[in-house]
């Protein structure tokens, strides 16, 4: 029931305190201190799992400039990394990567690989002939975690026609200058609408917003939800009419 701490003598602050509570209201309430005691007892598998889902590998995507990302890897840890990395840094990544490891959720443990589509008649080359990732156990403990993490003021619309909504928020400081400027984040939001075999994964990023004390939760989780509703009305889930019912 702190904002701040040490484990193994190292600080670890998070945004708002918390009592004891169950892992799925860790990652709901974006607790640093839950995930830092959680990511002591994998170790280095820590780093095993970001690149099993394909952190630190480029999509392969069909556009030029695409970038590997960066994870820290074991050997150049230090006291700190195993802290940074449970919540997002010493690694790096692109929205495009994000996407791609919630495609291991949304797709039954399978990892989908990312590909511009310009007719619709284009082939789907991705299937299912490798084992899966992950157990299906997992896969559904997951979902349940992120659906219960998805903001407040997104639980209205994850309710509409039994589409299920999932994702999880984002806010980290930008580097300046080899240091974190603490006035300065990068808002993120990464998200799977799902029901049945529809599934779509959204992923949406404001960075550096004017506005002063703003987490992801106000900043790219309502864009998630605008595009989200965008393409439910494009792949004509809901009628233009009803749309002014799920605004959030």
């Amino acid at each position: 029931n702190t904002r701040f701490t040490h484990i193994d003598k190292i600080p670890v602050s998070t945004w708002k305190a918390c009592g004891n509570v169950p892992f799925d209201e860790v990652i709901a309430k974006s607790n640093n201190i839950g995930v830092v005691i959680v990511s002591k007892r994998l170790g280095s598998l820590l780093y095993d799992h970001y690149k099993k889902v394909g952190f630190g590998q480029k999509t392969n995507i069909q556009l030029p400039g695409e970038q590997e990302g960066f994870i820290n890897p074991p050997e150049n840890w230090s006291a700190y990394s195993l802290r940074s990395l449970s919540f997002g840094y010493e690694i790096t990544m692109s929205l495009l990567q994000l996407v791609r490891a919630f495609s291991v959720i949304s797709n039954d443990g399978h990892m989908i690989n990312p590909k511009i589509i310009i007719s619709s008649n284009e082939k789907d080359d991705n299937n299912n002939t490798t084992p899966p990732l992950y157990s299906q156990k997992t896969i559904e403990a997951t979902k349940d975690i992120l659906e219960h993490a998805v903001p407040k003021s997104m639980v209205k619309q994850a309710s509409i026609k039994g589409y299920r909504f999932m994702g999880k928020t984002g806010t980290s400081n930008i580097l300046i200058d080899g240091e974190y400027a603490h006035n300065r984040c990068t808002y993120t939001f990464c998200g799977i609408v799902e029901k049945g075999d529809y599934k779509r994964i959204i992923a949406t990023m404001v960075k550096d917003s004017p506005k002063k004390n703003l987490y992801a939760a106000g900043a790219a989780a309502p864009l998630f939800g605008q595009i989200a509703e965008k393409i439910l009305i494009h792949d004509r889930v809901i009628e233009k009419d009803t749309h002014e019912n799920i605004n959030i």
